[in-house]
């Protein structure tokens, strides 16, 4: 039988791929009538042999094969049911099966089945060469479109198993790491698995999208033809980027196999799988050649007092093409260059070779000089070999500049018509000094009434409340006498309620007139001054308790106070205080001392009695909580100087203890001393005399705790200046900031050679 082909090899050559694009898109879909093809047709003739056959489009004719390069127009009947009525499809004949049976495939290549050829009839035909095919990575001729949106991995999951006697292929030798317009080569590594390798194509396509490029060109010319196992193909890379490189192979058997990412789950339509080491991903980088030395910005030369910054220096430079990286030299002149570059350079010294950006900050010392560098380095990704610039340098001196740093605390103003002086720290001032500071405030709850700017130190500013609020804010700008550098800070400020004071338990004896402005009872903690329905106010002059009442049944007295014989210091210490007592007790000479060291003074007369005098030696300082044992009395004098009480005083048994402090000077309270007044808890308990003024002491950069006295109180002038947060469990509104609880176990215990009078006490039935 003699075979009359009508397959026209220049034609499948130029048209081949074209079939690929066609089907992939979806363009070519239509169906044809479907008359006989030219030559004798013999449907099912037993003497035939089987093919494998991949129909790959419907067709009318010969020469609606011709466009797609895929064989004749041929009728095809399933070698399973070649009874069949004949359909017309343009046929490619991949393998020459003569043992397979009608129930077969082919390995994915297509069924076996018998062949029926437009042909004469001849004698048993010799079978025809196979076509030559180039199909992407994984791609079978078909309609379906090739996957895009399956992300590319270089390793498909799950991973599958080659098939037996499938071909199967290695590592693909070749860079993985390479430069545009650069040309590398590449060489599968495949073997048959059965038969004989009759086909390897190669590959390549971005990760990023699937779009792959054949990159084989074999010695005739022929871009899409065989490749040996060891033959190379090469790519002249076009653009930055990741990309896939893989092979495709067949054996003589018709079995193909591909390693595509995309392919997802293997096998792939119409191909087994390669192996995972069929894939060499590949890093192309443009090329850089040369690097230009980097052009400096500054700093350079003189650097002026007005050329902020003069410590932290930013040396600049423009960037450079190709550089990863640049290296950056700074030599203070004052201490030379050791050349390291390991975090051991010079104290003054910078060295890094590793700054990403074009700009980096140099701590220059001010009234030094320095030379600075800067060299730009390309890291080749390849090779790792680093290439570096020329280096660009520069001069710089640095001047002592003038500089500042000053502090203010918060600014509480305790109610709305009060006034507060609050004072600025100069931390530091070098080269030069502040000639001023001024002080800016815009607020409707406070404003400024002092000279301001303030031109003298110590520098102050005052404030006075106009309505009772927070959340203002008072800025101070500090000038140095150059007139340009300065320096500032800020401070809230809070407007609250007018802080107040109560007692409790007894009478209230004032020489002069008394404030304490106690807020509405819908919010105060007591709106009775004196907590107690039988004690006495006693005052001359003006009386102002706010919204408050004098006491629950309101007795007071406006009138003027006399007292037989002033208690006075000389009066107690000179004239009262017995001679044995006075002889017998000891002096403390150090104006700072722990006051649980008070019990250990000498006991005279039961009690332990200790005096000190600041004549040479200043103000005392007592430091310390103090508990006082049971049995324990003690008397301190205090003469030519003042005393601060820094802790608290308490007996350890309440009635089983006494203290008693006579101070010439006044008694302060440290603002520490103190904490809520609803914890019931005293924080001093004892008698105070002073010849002076008792304060109850101010925390000038802060808000303060209610300070809350038990026993007595005496003095010449009370300055009670406690304010309390407005944010804190305890508020002006609700709380007073000082509370005197009269404490008869106290005054009972007041020793009786120091009395003014005689007393005595008589238990009445009621």
């Amino acid at each position: 039988m003699m075979w009359k082909i009508k397959l026209l090899s220049k034609y499948f050559v130029i048209f081949v791929f074209s079939i690929f694009l066609l089907t992939t898109m979806g363009i070519v879909n239509k169906v044809f009538a479907s008359p006989l093809c030219d030559g004798v047709f013999i449907c099912g003739d037993p003497v035939q042999l089987r093919r494998c056959s991949l129909r790959v489009i419907a067709c009318t004719s010969d020469s609606d094969c011709l466009p797609y390069g895929y064989g004749n127009c041929q009728p095809y009947n399933d070698c399973l049911n070649p009874t069949n009525p004949a359909n017309y499809q343009c046929s490619t004949h991949f393998d020459w099966e003569s043992t397979c049976g009608p129930t077969d495939y082919c390995d994915s290549i297509g069924k076996c089945e018998l062949y029926n050829y437009c042909e004469w009839l001849g004698t048993t035909p010799t079978p025809p060469p196979s076509p030559i095919l180039t199909l992407p990575p994984g791609v079978t001729p078909s309609a379906t479109p090739i996957p895009t949106s399956v992300p590319p991995t270089s390793v498909p999951s799950p991973t599958p198993t080659s098939v037996p006697n499938s071909p199967t292929c290695g590592a693909i030798s070749g860079p993985s790491c390479t430069f545009t317009n650069t040309v590398s080569s590449f060489v599968p590594s495949c073997v048959a698995g059965s038969g004989s390798l009759t086909r390897v194509d190669m590959w390549f396509s971005p990760t990023s999208i699937q779009s792959w490029t054949n990159i084989y060109s074999n010695a005739s010319g022929n871009t899409f033809g065989f490749v040996g196992p060891s033959s190379p193909a090469t790519v002249n890379w076009p653009s930055a980027g990741n990309y896939y490189v893989t092979a495709n192979a067949w054996n003589s058997n018709g079995v193909g196999c591909t390693s595509n990412p995309w392919c997802g789950s293997y096998p792939c339509s119409g191909f087994n799988y390669c192996g995972a080491s069929n894939v060499k991903v590949v890093n192309v980088y443009n090329r850089v050649s040369s690097l230009s030395a980097p052009v400096l910005i500054g700093p350079s030369g003189l650097i002026t007092c007005g050329d902020p910054p003069t410590k932290a220096v930013t040396l600049s430079w423009q960037p450079v093409a190709g550089a990863t990286r640049y290296s950056v030299r700074a030599n203070d002149l004052s201490d030379g260059w050791n050349g390291l570059c390991n975090g051991g350079e010079n104290p003054n010294d910078l060295c890094t070779d590793y700054v990403a950006g074009t700009s980096y900050t140099y701590n220059a010392v001010p009234g030094h000089s320095f030379n600075w560098q800067v060299q730009a380095i390309y890291d080749n990704p390849c090779t790792g070999v680093a290439m570096w610039s020329a280096a660009s340098s520069t001069h710089v001196d640095v001047p002592e500049c003038p500089s500042c740093t000053i502090l203010m605390g918060p600014v509480n103003i305790p109610g709305v018509g009060a006034s507060v002086t609050q004072g600025v720290t100069v931390v530091s001032q070098m080269n030069g000094t502040i000639s001023r500071i001024n002080f800016i405030l815009s607020s409707p709850i406070a404003h400024i009434t002092s000279t301001n700017p303030d031109t003298a130190s110590p520098f102050t500013v005052t404030v006075m409340g106009d309505a009772v609020g927070s959340g203002a804010t008072m800025n101070a700008v500090a000038t140095m006498n150059d007139n340009i550098h300065q320096c500032s800070t800020s401070a809230a400020v809070t407007v609250s309620s007018s802080p107040w004071f109560q007692v409790s338990g007894g009478n209230a004896i004032v020489k002069g007139g008394l404030t304490s402005t106690i807020p509405p009872a819908s919010s105060a903690y007591d709106i009775n001054f004196i907590r107690d329905p039988v004690a006495l106010l006693i005052y001359l002059g003006t009386l102002d308790l706010g919204s408050g009442t004098v006491s629950s049944v309101g007795v007071s007295a406006n009138t003027t106070i006399i007292n037989k014989s002033a208690a006075s210091f000389d009066l107690f210490y000179n004239k009262k205080l017995p001679q044995d007592v006075k002889s017998g007790m000891t002096t403390l000479t150090s104006n700072s001392m722990a006051m649980t060291s008070l019990s250990s003074c000498n006991l005279v007369r039961g009690y332990h009695v200790c005096s000190y005098d600041g004549t040479t030696t200043g103000d005392l300082t007592l430091t310390g909580n103090y508990s006082i044992a049971n049995g324990v009395r003690v008397i301190l004098f205090v003469n030519n100087a003042n005393v601060t009480i820094a802790g608290t005083i308490r007996p350890a048994t309440r009635g089983r203890s006494s203290f008693l402090l006579i101070s010439k000077g006044n008694i302060t309270i440290d603002p520490s001393v103190g904490g809520l007044l609803s914890d019931n808890t005293p924080d001093l308990e004892g008698v105070f005399y002073t010849d002076g003024v008792f304060s109850s002491g101010h925390n000038t950069i802060a808000y303060d705790n209610n300070l809350h006295v038990r026993g007595s109180v005496s003095a010449n002038s009370f300055s009670l200046i406690r304010n309390l947060s407005p944010v804190n469990v305890e508020v002006n509104s609700q709380y007073p900031a000082e509370y005197f609880e009269y404490g008869t176990e106290q005054v009972l215990a007041f020793p009786p050679f120091l009395m003014l009078r005689a007393t005595s006490t008589n238990e009445v039935s009621p």
